[in-house]
């Protein structure tokens, strides 16, 4: 009876230990989890519904209040919270959503029912669509990026200048900033150098670098400008001047901010009877054409360039369609791009023309047509005339042709033009005799393959004896071996955010230094390092809740698994770094 009293108490204060209160909440955020009080239009954006205390939550199909914003589902995560003896258990179920125009939208109230039966209400969430995100009041941060549009709506092939901002007011070093790829858009020249400067943001002045990236939109409707990352690292970062030396064993790190995303409408050009598949857009001044020689012979190849000059769309801009007398024929060849002194661009397209028949031709002024954004009206440009003078004869080849039932042969003549090559114009003459070239030819590649790998093979046994003999044998048992492969696996293991293998890399750690890490050895070992004595506990409250993330039956809030893993990841290193004091210990008692 006393066995079943105490067995009844323990259920009674564990269910006291369990909240009862239910609830649901909405919270809205950028995918960087900076919470928003505005959302730009077209961007996508976190919709997270989170219940406390709530058995069976199930995805909800209609969010009410979300008819004007494209909506997906992407998923649930729960995490159980314990404080102060009160436990929460909680499931969040996200989405993401995109509004589809400007305007202020009542999302809600949701509604969910419980295993039990009971129904939950949360309150009425209002979103605010507008021409770009601004977040609610949060803590100032010393770094952080942001991209700044020239405008927020043009045509399809227009340039749209994206100036990259990197604020700070702290100082740094190793700055990069990574382009991320931009989908629907041709991508053009970014700024080589910076321009500084100072803006106060929030009460508090910022140091500024920024970039010019110069993009063009290849289609029309709401297309999005990805978040653009930067990476950089702080004076707390680099260790004895070493910047990133040692950076693939975690001995310094790197910050990395990253901008939101952007979204721009982009319209069709307007339609003109008179111009059709139009791709140039911006504000061009000239056009010329131009020839390699004015002379020429029957078929052979003469080099024109037809250059364009301005500002605009140069990367989309395609060949203009020559128009030649009859008699004259081309070839699309080669483009280049270069930036005048004045700041302009010129892109020259190179063809080949060549003559068909003898004869002076005049090659009229090319046309060349765009659309300036500016003035919102086709214009276009004119070349100039050039003179061409083919010389030669034309060649009445006789063609061939089988007639009769024994295959005889006769000749006709035919229509067909050929271009005869003079002996001047022949390189060279090689006698072929395929039989015998090909046939040794096979045989050298055979033997030189074999060769190849036979070298191949000795060159890795060598290497392999040679790790064996050295590396993985002798190197790995010394102390500084041991220690950069332990932080060459923590490099990997946080690149790849696996919990379960940072729980590995801890029990592969106490096999090899006889450790428990319940015991109080590895607490004694870390109050020896930089870790202050008060600091133990923090210690063992990260492993009780380290071990119940690890191997959590339900799914862990991503939230709550990234904090307990770099969590991990810092005792890991303080652990390695004060191992050094168990490899003095292992000496002495070897010693006696």
């Amino acid at each position: 009876m006393k066995k079943t009293g105490s067995i009844l108490w323990i259920v009674f204060f564990s269910t006291l230990l369990i909240s009862k209160d239910q609830s649901i909440h909405v919270y809205i955020q950028d995918f960087n989890q900076n919470p928003l009080r505005q959302v730009e239009k077209g961007v996508p954006f976190l919709l997270q519904i989170v219940t406390e205390n709530m058995q069976g939550v199930k995805y909800l199909e209609n969010i009410p209040g979300t008819e004007k914003f494209s909506v997906s589902y992407q998923g649930a995560s729960q995490s159980t919270n314990i404080i102060n003896g009160k436990r929460t258990d909680r499931t969040a179920l996200n989405y993401v959503l995109q509004g589809k125009e400007q305007g202020s939208f009542v999302v809600g109230p949701i509604s969910i029912q419980d295993r039990n039966g009971s129904i939950v209400h949360s309150e009425s969430t209002s979103i605010i669509v507008g021409d770009s995100a601004i977040m609610h009041s949060v803590k100032r941060q010393p770094y952080f990026l942001e991209a700044k549009l020239s405008k927020k709506e043009l045509y399809v092939g227009e340039k749209l200048v994206v100036g990259i901002r990197f604020y700070y007011s702290d100082e740094f070093e190793d700055l990069k900033i990574i382009h991320p790829n931009i989908e629907s858009f041709s991508v053009g020249e970014t700024s080589r150098q910076p321009t500084v400067g100072i803006e106060t943001i929030r009460g508090k002045a910022y140091r500024y670098q920024e970039w010019l990236l110069k993009i063009y939109p290849e289609k029309t409707g709401t297309l999005i400008v990805p978040s653009i990352q930067a990476t950089f690292r702080t004076a707390a970062d680099i260790s004895g001047g070493l910047i990133g030396l040692f950076d693939m064993f975690g001995m310094s790190s790197e910050k990395t901010v990253q901008s939101s995303a952007r979204s721009v409408e982009v319209l069709p050009l307007p339609e003109s009877m008179q111009h059709k598949n139009v791709s140039a857009v911006g504000q061009f001044d000239k056009i010329t054409f131009s020839l390699n020689k004015d002379k020429g012979e029957v078929g052979e190849g003469i080099i024109a360039m037809c250059a364009i000059r301005g500002i605009g769309n140069f990367s989309m801009i395609k060949p203009p369609i020559l128009q030649l007398p009859q008699g004259l024929k081309y070839y699309e060849a080669n483009s280049s791009m270069q930036i005048l002194e004045s700041g302009e661009e010129e892109k020259v397209f190179e063809y080949i023309i060549q003559g068909e028949k003898p004869g002076d031709f005049v090659i009229e002024p090319q046309r060349f047509v765009y659309f300036d954004p500016e003035k919102k009206v086709y214009r276009s440009l004119k070349t100039n005339s050039a003179l061409l003078s083919i010389e030669g004869d034309v060649v009445e080849v006789a063609k061939e042709s089988i007639k009769g039932a024994d295959n005889s042969l006769s000749k006709e003549k035919t229509g067909v033009k050929e271009y005869v090559f003079k002996d001047s114009e022949i390189d060279y003459v090689v006698d072929f005799s395929p039989t015998a070239t090909q046939s040794k030819n096979l045989a050298g590649t055979i033997v030189s393959g074999l060769l190849f790998l036979l070298m191949w093979l000795v060159a890795g046994t060598m290497l392999y004896g040679l790790y064996q003999a050295y590396i993985d044998v002798s190197w790995s048992k010394t102390y500084w071996g041991y220690f950069l492969y332990m932080r060459w696996q923590l490099y990997c293991i946080e690149r790849r955010f696996d919990v379960f293998a940072l729980y590995g890399l801890f029990e592969q750690f106490c096999d090899r230094y006889s450790l428990d890490l319940h015991g109080e050895k590895i607490v004694s070992i870390l109050k020896s390092s930089r870790v202050p004595n008060e600091s133990s506990e923090d210690w063992k409250s990260f492993l009780r809740t380290f071990l119940s993330v690890t191997f959590a039956k339900e799914i862990v809030a991503p939230a709550d698994q990234k904090r307990v893993f770099f969590q991990g990841v810092f005792w890991m290193k303080e652990l390695l770094r004060s191992s050094r004091s168990l490899v003095v210990v292992e000496k002495k008692e070897s010693l006696l």
